[in-house]
């Protein structure tokens, strides 16, 4: 793949991730999380149009981990045989939306960020002769 390719493939990531907003809203109502990692992805889109491409790739990477790291014990619970919010056991559980936007997803755009990283052109020193 080119490097275009690589980039248009995290764009649409990006795009994704950012539509797991409105749907956890309406699920399991307005969280800190739903709030902090689209706003952190719109500032890699920022970097992005700014021409600062692997910084880029990089902030939407890290974002990715990290909120996929937050959300590690709420796939645990999704995979485990009693699911239970792990937050609130009051709360309902929600396996497949959570296997979905907290895990999978993320765990794909950190994939393909790290792959488009590698892919990125940077400046360095002339490979050895």
């Amino acid at each position: 793949m080119t490097i275009r390719s690589w980039r248009l493939l995290l764009f649409a990531l990006v795009l994704v991730n950012l539509a797991g907003a409105p749907v956890s809203w309406i699920v399991e109502g307005v969280t800190p999380s739903w709030i902090a990692y689209p706003a952190l992805l719109l500032v890699g889109l920022a970097l992005y149009a700014r021409g600062r491409h692997a910084g880029a790739v990089v902030f939407v990477g890290a974002s990715a981990l990290l909120f996929l790291l937050v959300h590690s014990p709420f796939d645990a619970e999704a995979l485990a045989d009693h699911c239970k919010n792990p937050v609130n056991s009051a709360k309902a559980c929600h396996p497949a939306l959570w296997l979905t936007w907290l895990g999978a997803i993320p765990l794909v755009t950190v994939v393909v960020a790290g792959l488009t990283w590698r892919a990125t052109e940077r400046p360095g020193p002339p490979p050895p002769a």
